[in-house]
């Protein structure tokens, strides 16, 4: 008998100690990236805030790589969210947003508690390091995950009132109240605790109890409310029918049947609502019978700079965030460099030269925007959208010389280009570090023209042989491929087919005439994201139009003077530049 008391013993002892154990595991939260924070500060805060003795923080490296393989952040359901749970073993998930207006900010929480959904919050305040806002976000963590805060933590003295007043339960639970007129109510209880113990009083169904809040010893009927009264001298020894004992003690013990034991917050006037069906527990002011039910208040709290930071349930109904690779709207300005070469095909002695003309600085301009983007970027009609691209250089000259006199002339050139455009983007993925990969076809005009009004005849004629004017009518067809590397850098690699309709006064008869025409365009670029608004982006770009003259032209055939041969066969009009824009994204 005695073995098998110590074996069960033993037994329970070990089931204690598991489940005490487990009793000690603090809940596993995940914090994911804060939207809108590029710095990462805010997010240290918030998780300064987290750790503490009841919440265990899962590393944010651990949480990154999960959250990429479920996709963008703003665009997570409450599905992809118990995949993350499960996933990270994690008993809630915080996810935030912050928004700046001026120097306010706001952060917007999005909360996974226990498997499912719960409602957010929004934190209003100045500066993230204030001690008095990481104190109120944790509490307030603590509150949605449903974790009680130890001893001294938090804006509640329920949990000391509670360890100072035990409470023994009937069928239910006693209510320990602690409240501001306690200590009124003690120095009252001291008066009286010479007249109470003169005289009892038997105790009625339905009338209340008068007696000190905290040290009384009483026993109550089924229904009887407790509460403390102010006590005068020699009121406990009347007798009424319906009146308990009021006997003060060291430590009070109530005994009420049918009482709720719930802890309740420090106030000067309001009182939690008693349970249905039954009074509750609580401290009388004035000897009034009822206290009027508590109403819910919003935390604020000061911050170190003066500023409210505020805490309230609301509901998280935030837009959907576009990274950089799934932008709305798009629009780059900067500075542009071009140098053009001509190469003529001819084995002649008074062929064309080969002309090179020095580099010239331009503007660049360029906007794409995809319009159904800005509601679902994930929608499958997200990526169509539309561009166009405008450069022109701002100031170009060619210097001829007139082989007869040896006189140089200087000629102005304008060149400019333009194309508009529709475009489709598809992405392999749904972070912002996904690849892109945009296909399209665009309508554009490519124009190089000389002011030639100042020149004789004979420099007229070298440069309408050498650096013949174009004003090219382009479709061009093409791709590009966007890679992000980080969420801040990216390369892109593109390409066009052009499609030359027509190339302008190049193909009249009196210059090379008719001509079969094709051409290519690549881009390299790469992309420096800064925050979530603007991007920087350099550019090398590289232009060729090829030509193959069908003879007919003067210039062409009519070089060594007999218009039957050919002399020229063809020209290869190349560029070579790139750009540098700042770009503004939506």
């Amino acid at each position: 008998m005695i073995r098998s008391l110590a074996s069960i013993t033993c037994a329970v002892g070990f089931w204690l100690s598991i489940g005490g154990h487990a009793a000690l595991a603090k809940p596993k939260v995940a914090l994911t990236q804060i939207e809108g924070d590029a710095t990462g500060d805010i997010r240290d805060a918030v998780a300064e805030a987290i750790e503490g003795k009841e919440l265990s923080l899962i590393g944010s490296r651990e949480v990154n790589r999960a959250v990429d393989k479920l996709g963008d952040l703003a665009d997570l359901t409450e599905k992809d969210f118990k995949k993350l749970a499960s996933e990270l073993e994690a008993d809630a998930i915080v996810a935030g947003k912050l928004d700046k207006v001026g120097s306010a900010k706001t952060l917007r929480f999005r909360l996974f508690v226990h498997k499912k959904m719960a409602k957010g919050f929004t934190m209003s305040f100045k500066d993230a390091k204030s001690e008095k806002f990481r104190t109120l976000l944790h509490d307030k963590l603590l509150d949605k995950i449903g974790v009680t805060a130890p001893d001294g933590a938090g804006d509640d003295d329920d949990a000391r009132a509670a360890k100072k007043a035990k409470a023994k339960a009937g069928d239910d639970e006693d209510d320990p109240v602690a409240s501001k007129k306690d200590k009124k109510d003690k120095k009252l209880a001291k008066k009286s605790k010479g007249d109470a113990k003169a005289g009892d009083a038997k105790a009625g169904d339905d009338e209340d109890e008068a007696r000190p809040a905290k040290k009384s010893k009483a026993k109550a009927g089924d229904d009887e409310d407790a509460r403390p009264a102010k006590v005068a001298k020699g009121d406990s020894k009347g007798d009424s029918k319906g009146d308990d004992d009021a006997r003060p003690a060291k430590k009070a013990k109530v005994a009420d049947a049918d009482d709720d034991a719930r802890p309740r917050k420090k106030a000067a006037d309001d009182d939690a609502p008693p349970a249905k069906g039954e009074d509750d527990a609580r401290p009388a002011r004035g000897g009034d019978d009822a206290d009027p039910p508590r109403k819910t208040r919003k935390k604020v709290a000061a911050a170190d700079d003066g500023d409210e930071v505020e805490g309230g349930v609301v509901a998280t109904a935030d837009p959907p965030r576009r990274g950089a690779n799934r932008v709305a709207i798009r629009l780059d300005v900067g500075a542009s460099l071009l140098q053009r070469s001509l190469k003529f095909n001819s084995n002649i002695a008074n062929k064309p030269k080969n002309v090179a003309i020095s580099p010239v600085p331009g503007v660049r301009i360029e906007a794409e925007v995809f319009p159904l983007a800005l509601s679902s970027p994930q929608g499958a009609l997200a990526g169509l959208g539309a561009a166009v691209a405008y450069d022109k250089t701002l100031r170009e000259n060619l210097t001829t010389t007139n082989p007869t006199t040896n006189m140089s002339f200087t000629v102005p050139v304008k060149q400019s280009s333009y194309s508009v455009g529709v475009r489709y983007r598809l992405a392999f993925g749904k972070t912002e570090t996904s690849p892109t990969l945009t296909v399209g076809v665009g309508y554009g005009k490519r124009l190089f023209s000389t002011d030639m009004s100042k020149l004789d005849a004979a420099a007229k004629a070298d440069v309408r042989r050498d650096t013949p004017e174009t004003d090219y009518t382009i479709i061009d067809p093409g791709l590009s491929f966007r890679l992000p590397v980080t969420r801040m850098i990216a390369f892109t690699l593109g390409g066009r087919g052009l499609l030359v309709t027509s190339a302008g006064p190049i193909q009249k008869p009196e210059s090379y005439g008719r001509a079969r025409v094709y051409g290519v365009d690549g881009l390299a670029a790469v992309d420096v994201v800064i925050g979530s608004r603007f991007a920087l982006r350099f550019a090398g770009e590289f232009h060729q139009i090829g030509f193959t003259f069908l003879g007919g032209g003067q210039l062409s055939n009519g070089l060594d003077g007999n218009l039957m041969t050919k002399e020229v066969g063809g020209l290869a009009d190349r560029s070579i530049g790139g750009a540098a824009t700042l770009a503004v994204m939506y």
